[in-house]
């Protein structure tokens, strides 16, 4: 499924959706990386997650993922637990101020996201920008 330039569109589409949120970023806001800032906002979303799913979001190892866990965790944003029906799966989830402070600046950075796209584009091409990505959410969502 490649387009007429013969990329394949999800990987150019990858690094231009990254660069976009990092540009965006007030890195005092959110002195994170890539993969931490993954890991927060995946997080949002879910009770918890096993160290495991993490290293797949993260497309990267289980020592990688524990090394990007590790700094939120000292930051007290996360917290690990064991499994009582297994206590060899570790799961991590955000701690309360963790989650309310992931919230805060989610909601910045998508201000910040939504006020640089108004500045790019003209109301026309965003809303058809929002129309393909909630799309291609709801396709993605089906095959992932």
């Amino acid at each position: 499924m490649g387009s007429i330039d013969g990329d394949v569109p999800l990987l150019t589409l990858l690094p231009q959706i990254s660069r976009l949120v990092f540009s965006c970023r007030d890195k005092s806001d959110m002195p994170c990386t890539k993969s931490q800032l993954y890991i927060l906002a995946a997080l949002l979303s879910r009770e918890s997650m096993t160290m495991k799913e993490i290293a797949h979001i993260l497309g990267s190892s289980s020592e990688q993922a524990t090394r990007a866990v590790a700094p939120l965790a000292d930051a007290g944003l996360l917290e690990r637990f064991s499994d009582p029906a297994n206590r060899q799966h570790v799961h991590i989830r955000l701690t309360e101020a963790g989650r309310i402070r992931v919230e805060k600046d989610l909601t910045a950075l998508s201000h910040r996201i939504d006020a640089h796209l108004r500045a790019s584009l003209t109301e026309a091409e965003q809303k058809d920008l929002h129309a393909a990505l909630l799309r291609a959410i709801e396709l993605l969502c089906r095959v992932a």
